[in-house]
């Protein structure tokens, strides 16, 4: 009996979307993009002359092509709308994939995790640096105890906001720390000037201090900062440290001498397949929902520490977002369309 193909649509056809179509996802060996949505004509011509279904709107796609999986590549500023009009549709669909961060309000995430708990549809987000050699290889070393109990990380990624982009280094601390969940965060913000990102409303700098259940502590720093430091993630543990710089990770403990050694592990899961395993009964993808909503939580804490002044226990009770609030209010310059 031969295995299920997986007919998969596309929302989102811009040159991030066109990148999945034409070698991303192409890693998956048993699903195809049989349909693309977009509502910006001119992005659906490549599609298009490439033979794939083409449709202007996300919902008149899965009502119409008979799919089984669907890819949102869009700005989050739209995710929950691309959502809620797929979901209007009561498709059947067995996977989502939904590019990072999953939405920028708390209670739009609270939302699409209903629904695909609801219907048994297998959510996965887009932090796909836990697939990624060099970003995910700190896990490896932590698990075979080359550094000991961990105690203290620093991520940094100057440059972007923390939603758009630093929710990569945040959601590869967690996995570093098989998830170990967030208890308290405490954070601050600085926004003198109109500032967006990928569509939404942004910070200028960041900065966020996690406080996770196993007694680990974690810093965030992003934004706009002279001079610029690379991406990279710093590891401290009781017997040793692990580095990330430029997506390579190095280490060092008492059998290196304290030098910092190259390490590297070469067998990774596709992204993908392993997507396809889980829908099939295997185990829970290690980019699910679930830390991918954690991982959204912990950034909006920071929004609503630098309003509120206080650290914010997790679960937050605000399912919303405190830097739109915060503009709205006058409390942050507002960004000129």
């Amino acid at each position: 009996m031969s295995a299920e193909f997986y007919r998969t649509g596309l929302v989102g056809c811009g040159s991030r979307g066109r990148h999945f179509f034409d070698s991303y996802f192409k890693q998956c060996e048993r699903a195809g993009i049989v349909a693309v949505a977009d509502v910006v004509e001119e992005n659906l011509t490549y599609f298009r002359e490439a033979g794939v279904e083409t449709f202007s709107s996300a919902g008149e796609m899965v009502a119409h092509s008979n799919l089984d999986l669907v890819l949102v590549i869009v700005n989050p500023a739209w995710h929950a709308s691309v959502m809620r009009e797929m979901f209007e549709k009561e498709v059947p669909l067995k996977g989502i994939y939904l590019e990072k961060p999953m939405t920028t309000h708390l209670g739009e995430a609270d939302e699409i995790v209903e629904v695909c708990e609801r219907r048994g549809i297998k959510l996965v987000v887009g932090h796909q640096l836990r697939y990624t050699p060099g970003w995910s290889d700190p896990r490896h070393l932590i698990d075979t105890g080359a550094i000991g109990k961990v105690h203290f990380m620093r991520a940094v990624r100057h440059g972007p906001p923390i939603l758009t982009h630093h929710t990569h280094q945040t959601n590869l601390m967690m996995y570093y720390l098989n998830d170990d969940p967030i208890l308290w965060v405490l954070g601050q913000i600085h926004r003198k000037q109109d500032h967006k990102s990928e569509g939404i409303n942004a910070e200028e700098q960041a900065l966020g201090f996690l406080q996770f259940q196993s007694g680990t502590v974690g810093i965030i720093e992003a934004g706009k900062y002279e001079p610029a430091a690379p991406g990279q993630i710093f590891i401290a543990g009781e017997a040793g440290d692990i580095r990330v710089l430029g997506g390579k990770t190095s280490y060092r403990n008492e059998k290196t001498g304290g030098a910092w050694l190259a390490f590297s592990q070469t067998d990774y899961p596709d992204i993908f397949n392993d997507w396809i395993a889980w829908i099939e009964g295997g185990p829970e993808h290690r980019c699910s929902y679930r830390n991918g909503h954690a991982t959204l939580e912990a950034l909006l804490a920071i929004y609503e520490s630098s309003r509120s002044r206080q650290r914010i226990d997790l679960p937050m009770k605000e399912r919303g977002n405190a830097l739109e609030e915060m503009i709205r209010a006058g409390d942050l310059m507002t960004c000129q369309m």
